[in-house]
C-alpha cells in the first residue's frame, strides 16, 4: 500500500518487492482502455479469470495510484482547445506550476526540456475566452518569459484511443466494439452533474452515482448511457505508464504540406506509438506525441517520419521531464495519481 507525505503526495507504492505492473495488470488496463465501463465479468472472461479476481486487481491498482479511468465531454465546436509552450524565469517554475495546476481550464500540464519549461493543454468555451486566460490569468504570474499558444483546428487521436496493446484480438472482440474518437455535435448537452462525478471515477457504479448526485439511480443509468450513445463523453484509462516501462514522452512539432495534412495526420495516428496528433496553428501545422520504452524506440520513430512519411518535417521537440498533471489528475513525479480536479469543458 502507500502512505501520503505532508504534501498530499503518495510515496512509490510498495507491492511485496515485485514489480508495480506484471503481464495480467497490462492486460486489465488494455481491456479498461477497450471498455472502461464494462462489467468484471465480462473483463474476466476476456483475460481468463473469474470477475473477483478482475475486480481485486483493479482495486489494488486505483489504491496505489498506479491506474484510474477518468470521463471529459468529447470536444465539441463551441470548445477552444489549445497548446501552450511557456518559457519561464530561472527559479520561477514551480512557482508557475502551482498556479497552473489548480486551474479546472488546465487539463494537462508537463515540464519538459525543449526551446521551453512548460507544456499546457487548455480547452475554453471559445476564443474569448482563450484570450482572456492567455493575457489576465496566464500573463498576470511573475516569470514569464514568454508565451507560444497554438490553438488545434482539428483532433486526429488523443489518450482515449491509445492501448497499451496487451490483448489479442480475440480478446479485444470480446470487449465490444472501440468507440471513436471524434467531435461531439455543438447543440449536444451533456449533463454536467454525471461528468463531474465520473471524471474522479469513471467507474463508479449507478448506485454510487446516484448516491453522490442525488440523481435517482434509473435515472443516472437513463442519462449516461445517452451520453456515451450519443458520443457526448469519453472514458479513458491511464496509469503510471513510466512505472510500467513507457520512459520518455517526446513531443513533435511538425510542418507538413498542406495538401496531404489530412493523409500524414490519419497516417501518423495510425503508429502504436503515437497518443496525440492534432493539427494546429502557429509556424508548424501537425503536434504529435508519443510514448516510447526508451531513447533507440525514438530515434528509431523519427526514422520512420522520414522514410515512410514524404513531406514530414520535425521543426522541434520536446522530451517531458514529469507530467504534473493529466486530463485533471494530478500526479507525483512517478507518475502515480492523487487528486483529480473537475475540468471546465
Amino acid at each position: 500500500m502507500t502512505e501520503t507525505d505532508s504534501r498530499g503526495e503518495r510515496e512509490a507504492p510498495t507491492t511485496g518487492g515485485r514489480p508495480p505492473f506484471d503481464e495480467l495488470d497490462l492486460a486489465l488496463i488494455d481491456a479498461l482502455q477497450t471498455s472502461p465501463r464494462a462489467a468484471w465479468s465480462q473483463i474476466g472472461t476476456a483475460l481468463g479469470i473469474g470477475a473477483t479476481t478482475a475486480a481485486r486487481r483493479w482495486q489494488r491498482l486505483t489504491e496505489n495510484g498506479l491506474s484510474w479511468v477518468t470521463a471529459y465531454p468529447t470536444p465539441s465546436d463551441d470548445h477552444c482547445v489549445a497548446y501552450v509552450e511557456v518559457r519561464c524565469a530561472p527559479g520561477t517554475i514551480e512557482q508557475l506550476i502551482d498556479r497552473l495546476v489548480a486551474d479546472p481550464r488546465v487539463f494537462s500540464l508537463e515540464q519538459v526540456a525543449g526551446d521551453f519549461d512548460l507544456f499546457l493543454s487548455v480547452a475554453m468555451r471559445g476564443p474569448a475566452e482563450l484570450a482572456r486566460f492567455l493575457s489576465h490569468d496566464l500573463g498576470a504570474h511573475d516569470g514569464l518569459l514568454s508565451v507560444n499558444t497554438r490553438v488545434s483546428l482539428r483532433g486526429y487521436r488523443e489518450g482515449s484511443s491509445w492501448r497499451v496493446r496487451a490483448l489479442d484480438r480475440d480478446q479485444r472482440a470480446q470487449l465490444g466494439p472501440q468507440p471513436a474518437w471524434t467531435h461531439a455535435d455543438a447543440s449536444a448537452s451533456p449533463d454536467r452533474v454525471l461528468l463531474r462525478a465520473l471524471g474522479g471515477d469513471g467507474r463508479r457504479s449507478y448506485a454510487e452515482l446516484a448516491a453522490v448526485t442525488g440523481i435517482a439511480e434509473p435515472t443516472a443509468r437513463r442519462r449516461v448511457q445517452r451520453m456515451i450513445r450519443q458520443g457526448e463523453i469519453l472514458f479513458r484509462c491511464d496509469f503510471a505508464q513510466q512505472l510500467a516501462g513507457w520512459r520518455l514522452i517526446a513531443t513533435y512539432r511538425m510542418n507538413v504540406p498542406a495538401d496531404r495534412l489530412d493523409e500524414t495526420a490519419r497516417e501518423l495516428s495510425a503508429l502504436p506509438d503515437v497518443r496525440l496528433c492534432a493539427a494546429v496553428t502557429g509556424n508548424c501545422n501537425l503536434l504529435v506525441s508519443v510514448w516510447s520504452r526508451s531513447a533507440e524506440e525514438i530515434a528509431r520513430l523519427e526514422g520512420h517520419f522520414g522514410e515512410r512519411i514524404p513531406g514530414v518535417s520535425i521543426t522541434a521537440r520536446t522530451v517531458t521531464l514529469r507530467t504534473v498533471k493529466r486530463m485533471g489528475q494530478l500526479l507525483n513525479p512517478d507518475g502515480t495519481a492523487t487528486e483529480h480536479i473537475p475540468l471546465e469543458m
